[in-house]
């Protein structure tokens, strides 16, 4: 029964947590890689994207902040001009004894992750209609498998990354001026998305914490058995689904921004040489 409870802790863990670290980990890498694309202009261009950008970042973690339970004490939400080079912060406080809000550390450092693909999907509900339509028939299309394997389980985010790139980035979608528009809108959102060291070091706590809840939680599904627990995971790895199909939008556009920018540095380059 161990050995159960432990191989379901983990498949759980990488369906819940996992991969919102991972998608956080890869927009923050992307971004990195924009701005050094970006050269000797890279704060520049921060600060000037940074004017929808910031704002949408910071309000992130506002949100998650209020969701669970978390005392706003300052919030900045753009400051061009700051002397350490900081556009945006939130500060906050919370019961060390309530392990929700201790938990919610988590969420709150992801909360411009979350936050920020909401509102490139509601963006394309309202510019993109058809590649909306499209992202939501192919996550509809595809099926949950509650029994957990390494194989299962990265067919299942390779076909919500290929369906959310061919629904992204059909031939007739370049054709579309109003698709050039939202990916010059969704530059500003998602090159602001990626964590600061201090996101990170506050999620770690919520992290832990959320480990420990889940592994409980698993322990009590395992004990019960059955329908339930093969319930409760498919509903999981369903909504798992759901949720990286969308940060997907996300992690396809930042990589879609930093490879036009790296395309133009290099047209840029060899026009110099003539």
């Amino acid at each position: 029964m161990l050995v159960r409870i432990l191989v379901n802790f983990i498949y759980q863990f990488l369906y819940l947590f996992g991969i919102l670290m991972l998608v956080c980990f890869l927009v923050g890498l992307l971004e990195k890689l924009f701005y050094r694309l970006c050269g000797r202009n890279a704060h520049k261009v921060c600060i000037a994207l940074g004017f929808i950008g910031t704002p949408v970042h910071e309000c992130g973690h506002a949100l998650m902040c209020l969701l669970f339970g978390h005392k706003i004490t300052e919030m900045v939400l753009f400051q061009p001009s700051s002397e350490n080079g900081v556009l945006g912060y939130v500060t906050h406080s919370y019961d060390r004894r309530n392990v929700y809000q201790v938990v919610g550390n988590f969420f709150i450092a992801i909360g411009p992750v979350i936050l920020g693909t909401g509102i490139l999907v509601l963006m394309m509900f309202l510019l993109q209609r058809p590649v909306f339509d499209d992202i939501m028939y192919m996550i509809g299309s595809l099926t949950a498998d509650p029994s957990f394997t390494p194989e299962g389980m990265l067919l299942f985010y390779v076909d919500i990354v290929a369906g959310t790139f061919r629904a992204l980035f059909a031939v007739d979608r370049l054709m579309d001026p109003l698709w050039w528009l939202y990916l010059l809108i969704s530059l500003s959102i998602a090159i602001h998305m990626g964590l600061s060291d201090a996101d990170i070091k506050n999620g770690i706590v919520g992290l832990l914490a959320g480990m420990g809840v889940l592994f409980v939680l698993n322990i009590i599904l395992v004990l019960i058995g059955g329908a339930v627990l093969d319930g409760f995971n498919a509903a999981l790895q369903t909504a798992s689904g759901w949720a990286f199909s969308f940060l997907s939008v996300s992690l396809l556009l930042s990589a879609a921004i930093v490879l036009i920018t790296a395309l133009l540095r290099g047209a840029a380059r060899l026009i110099s040489k003539r």
